[in-house]
């Protein structure tokens, strides 16, 4: 079976914005450093391999609630795109047993002056696409799969309410560079073209 999760957090703004974006990240020999955003509590800190089973269990039950994955995250590819006074950021990351879904939502928050598309695909394989403008609070899930009662029939929900959200953004270039590279994206670009 399967335990990697990848997900890809793709940020927009002006060239200046992204630069020091990219700098706060806490990313070095393509190890994404989930402590420097979510820091361990003192007590669980110390609790690596020659823990026991049991304070392994609690660092890793710690990290799943705190972090949404056990593990930390390994950068498969960071990528800066350009277009005319804008630029965008793609950081590919794997992590094991479940997306670090509250570290994305952390960064996002803490980022507000930036434009973030995140898309998921779970070691299921499941995916979604979530957005989040300069001006929204949080992730705005856009789409997302969904399977029949057998787990054999795929099909895709489109959140339409923040398909339209996606639309008056206007972000332009970078939002059909990142959605027609992403199998679940085309499904929403259908849906974007018939508003």
């Amino acid at each position: 079976m399967n335990i990697i999760t990848y997900t890809t957090l793709y940020a927009i703004g002006s060239i200046n914005e992204i630069k020091s974006f990219k700098k706060s990240l806490p990313i070095e020999d393509n190890f994404f450093d989930f402590k420097k955003i979510i820091p361990i509590p003192f007590e669980l800190e110390g609790i690596y391999v020659k823990s026991s089973k049991e304070e392994l269990r609690k660092l890793n039950d710690w990290r799943r609630d705190n972090w949404g994955t056990p593990g930390e995250g390994f950068v498969e590819k960071i990528s800066e795109i350009y277009s005319r006074n804008e630029m965008a950021l793609e950081i590919e990351l794997s992590t094991p047993y479940g997306e670090p879904v509250y570290i994305i939502d952390k960064i996002t928050t803490e980022n507000s002056n930036l434009h973030f598309f995140v898309h998921h695909i779970s070691c299921f394989g499941d995916e979604h696409i979530g957005f989040k403008s300069k001006e929204d609070k949080k992730i705005n899930l856009i789409c997302e799969t969904v399977y029949d009662d057998h787990y054999e029939e795929q099909s895709y929900s489109i959140h339409q309410e923040s398909l339209i959200g996606l639309q008056k953004s206007n972000i332009g270039y970078f939002q059909w560079e990142f959605l027609h590279n992403k199998n679940i994206g085309n499904h929403i670009i259908e849906n974007l073209q018939n508003i």
